[in-house]
C-alpha cells in the first residue's frame, strides 16, 4: 500500500476549530478548516466551504495555532473571528514521509482550493541560449 493510499484509508477525526486542540493529539498529520454543510461523501464533506488545509509535525500545536486570537494570517484570522461557532476542523494523524505529506498537502490544495491557501509557484528559471 503506498502513502497517499494509507491517508485516504484512514478516518478523519471532526471538531469544531475552537474545541479541536483540546482533544487532539502532538502527533504528525494533515488537516482540512471550514464550514460543513451536511453531505458526505467517503468521510469528507460533500458540500464544505474550504478556507485551509496544512499539515504539521504536531497537529496539536498547529490547531491551537489556528485559534483565531493566535491566527497569523489577516484574512484567515478575521473569517475565524466572522465563523468562531461554526469553524469546523477535519484532521488525521499519519507516519507518511515528510516529502509524500507535503505532494498530499498540495494535492489537497488543488483540488479542493481553499480560500486562503497559496500555492507557491515553481521558480525554476529557464536559460536562455
Amino acid at each position: 500500500m503506498n502513502e497517499f493510499s494509507k491517508l485516504v484509508s484512514n478516518k478523519w477525526i471532526s471538531a469544531k476549530l475552537l474545541d479541536a486542540y483540546v482533544y487532539s493529539k502532538s502527533k504528525q498529520g494533515i488537516y482540512a478548516i471550514g464550514l460543513v454543510h451536511k453531505n458526505q461523501v467517503a468521510g469528507l464533506p460533500k458540500n464544505w466551504e474550504w478556507v485551509y488545509v496544512g499539515i504539521s509535525e504536531n497537529i496539536k500545536t498547529r490547531i491551537k495555532q489556528h485559534q483565531p486570537d493566535k491566527e497569523r494570517k489577516p484574512g484567515l484570522r478575521k473569517w475565524l473571528y466572522n465563523n468562531l461557532n461554526k469553524a469546523q476542523i477535519y484532521y488525521q494523524y499519519t507516519d507518511v514521509s515528510e516529502k509524500n505529506l507535503r505532494l498530499i498537502e498540495t494535492s489537497f490544495i488543488r483540488s479542493l482550493k481553499p480560500t486562503f491557501n497559496i500555492l507557491k509557484k515553481n521558480k525554476t528559471k529557464r536559460r536562455r541560449k
